[in-house]
């Protein structure tokens, strides 16, 4: 019997997608950091070929994005996470002295098994809040 990594194929395409900085670390703190690591998720993944960024949440020390692309994950998450890491020690060079070698310590791709779990992972990101609360919380 093969070994799959899951038991089904997911929903529309759709992967959710985390990362986390090193020890749960606050590293983004300000609106500032939070808006431009948005961006940098959008700006990262738009360079696939037929790939969207469908929702972000950027928490103080962790993401969330949905993303849907029919590219293999491992793909995705090169750009997403090598790209997002880039990006933002460009922009804020004082990560570069929180660790030198890497910005994301903790990575996790969901595939989105069904509709359900579409809708419910949508409204996890669109109420997610920086401090891990949520909007109508």
């Amino acid at each position: 019997m093969a070994y799959t990594l899951q038991p089904y194929e997911p929903y529309n395409n759709c992967y959710h997608f985390v990362g986390h900085t090193k020890s749960r670390i606050k590293f983004f703190e300000t609106e500032e950091m939070r808006t431009a690591l948005s961006a940098a998720i959008i700006e990262s993944v738009q360079v696939l070929p037929n790939t969207k960024v469908l929702a972000v949440a950027t928490a103080y020390t962790h993401f969330h994005a949905l993303i849907q692309s029919n590219l293999p994950t491992y793909v995705i998450g090169k750009y997403l996470y090598g790209g997002t890491s880039r990006i933002m020690r460009s922009k804020f060079p004082a990560l570069l002295e929180l660790d030198k070698n890497r910005l994301w310590f903790g990575r996790a791709i969901m595939p989105i098994e069904n509709e359900q779990h579409f809708k419910n992972s949508m409204s996890y990101i669109t109420r997610h809040n920086p401090d891990n609360t949520k909007k109508d919380d």
